[in-house]
């Protein structure tokens, strides 16, 4: 239901996050791991980063079910807090390499950009 809602301009996307709040408040309040927790507020921030693009982002929201995944985790964390503590810190890990690379790529690249057109201006001065 949540790609649905999402559908409606401002009020979908504020309905989600209130929706996606009330789950990881629950998970707090029940005693979820903190690593467990920032995995589940990275799922939400992923969905909103990409639920914010007109029609794609509509179409993201039918396949990532965030708050489904933030039930699970919750759920899982209750009943197997160890393990889900580590498979949270596996995940925690790959996003931050994964967020680092495409940083370090994207610097690179406007590095490389400004560099060529610096030599470019020199060459047709």
């Amino acid at each position: 239901i949540d790609g649905a809602i999402g559908m409606i301009p401002v009020v979908g996307d504020g309905a989600g996050l209130v929706t996606s709040a009330i789950v990881i408040l629950s998970a707090v309040r029940q005693g979820v791991s903190v690593p467990t927790v920032v995995r589940m507020v990275g799922n939400v921030l992923f969905d909103s980063m990409l639920g914010v693009v007109p029609f794609a982002g509509d179409a993201f929201d039918f396949m990532w079910k965030s708050k489904a995944k933030n039930v699970r985790l919750l759920r899982a964390d209750l009943v197997e807090p160890q393990r889900t503590r580590r498979s949270s810190l596996a995940a925690i890990a790959i996003s931050v390499m994964v967020v680092l690379a495409l940083t370090t790529i994207t610097v690179a690249a406007a590095a490389l950009s400004v560099w060529l057109m610096v030599r470019l201006v020199r060459t047709v001065l």
